[in-house]
């Protein structure tokens, strides 16, 4: 038996009592209308749904302990007679508040590679019968690519270039750890974004500041990377003065994805708390509304008038026909009883 529209809709929604008809768009488990617009911004309004913020990320990797004045020396790699400077450059660069606590903050920007498989159709070509899709092999990864803004000590031609030289000529092996040569020409990098977490305002030295601050929702790490290329940069005269950005691409062995459970456990225990506390603020703005205040004593005041000027016709304190109880009560309107 086909499957109708509403059985479909019974799969995800659930046995609940539907109204599903081809002439209104009446489809929810209240039998009301839906409302697209408003159920889409009820749902970014929980942390899981909200719009990431692609500017909020930080990466953070550290160069090579083999990457030095000495290896390049010993690998044939200093012509003119005087060091490239690699270790005063990673002394000046490779602390904070360049490094660390908010990643490498000369990285202006990251582009991480796609995922992708390669298929192709095989089957039989003959009349109507249409070949099957099969997968041949995964795609190889594309280079991690980072872009660095050019300094006054140069994080890519005092450090990235002369690591690019020495991976080269070490080559992408295994190191044991000792020996002349100790530690590959590698390294590991991590590239996190980040997530507000909210407002909790608080007063601190005279300033208004925030309690919450931004938590990981997603962390690459990749694993043993190395520059493959370091690009050219050419020198002018205008004086139109722009920024510099080296792209500078990595290539790696292994990567991860990684969504942190703390994040999202940390996000929804905030949002729980939150609604509470708007739940409660909100009935005691309504308990001390002046609208909601003079509403009540406005009623008030009718009640005793019309209590008052039942009194003075009499109808209050004595048995009245009908026809003066029903002008009494007309008189006090929905203010109150008479009593």
């Amino acid at each position: 038996m086909p499957e109708t529209i509403d059985s479909l809709a019974r799969q995800y929604i659930g046995n609940k009592s539907l109204t599903l008809s081809n002439a209104n768009n009446t489809f929810s488990i209240t039998g009301l209308p839906i409302q697209p617009r408003q159920t889409f911004f009820k749902a970014l309004e929980s942390w899981e749904a909200n719009i990431a913020l692609q500017s909020l990320w930080m990466v953070l990797f550290s160069i090579p302990k083999v990457v030095t004045d000495e290896m390049m020396k010993s690998v044939g790699e200093q012509p003119a007679g005087q060091p490239w400077n690699v270790d005063g450059s990673r002394k000046a660069l490779f602390t904070d508040p360049f490094q660390k606590l908010m990643g490498c903050i000369i990285a202006q920007d990251v582009g991480t590679p796609g995922e992708g498989i390669d298929m192709q159709y095989v089957g039989t070509e003959n009349r109507g019968f249409i070949p099957s899709p099969v997968i041949t092999k995964r795609e190889s990864y594309k280079p991690l690519v980072i872009s660095f803004l050019e300094t006054n000590v140069s994080i890519v031609d005092s450090l990235i270039r002369p690591w690019n030289i020495i991976a080269s000529h070490l080559g992408n092996v295994a190191r044991p750890g000792t020996g002349a040569i100790p530690y590959p020409a590698k390294t590991d990098i991590f590239v996190i974004n980040l997530s507000r977490i909210g407002t909790d305002l608080v007063q601190k030295d005279g300033e208004i500041v925030n309690q919450r601050g931004l938590i990981p929702r997603k962390i690459w790490t990749f694993q043993n990377c190395f520059p493959i290329s370091v690009d050219e940069e050419s020198y002018t005269y205008d004086t139109d003065i722009q920024l510099t950005r080296r792209k500078i691409p990595f290539a790696f062995q292994r990567y991860q994805v990684h969504t942190p459970q703390s994040s999202i456990n940390l996000a929804q225990a905030i949002n729980s708390q939150d609604s509470s506390i708007a739940v409660r603020n909100a009935v005691k703005r309504v308990g001390k509304s002046p609208q909601a205040n003079s509403s009540v004593q406005q009623k008030n005041n009718a009640a005793a008038a019309a209590r008052a000027g039942a009194r003075s016709l009499g109808f209050i304190g004595s048995a009245k026909t009908s026809a003066q109880q029903d002008t009494a009560k007309s008189a006090a309107g929905e203010s109150g009883s008479l009593e």
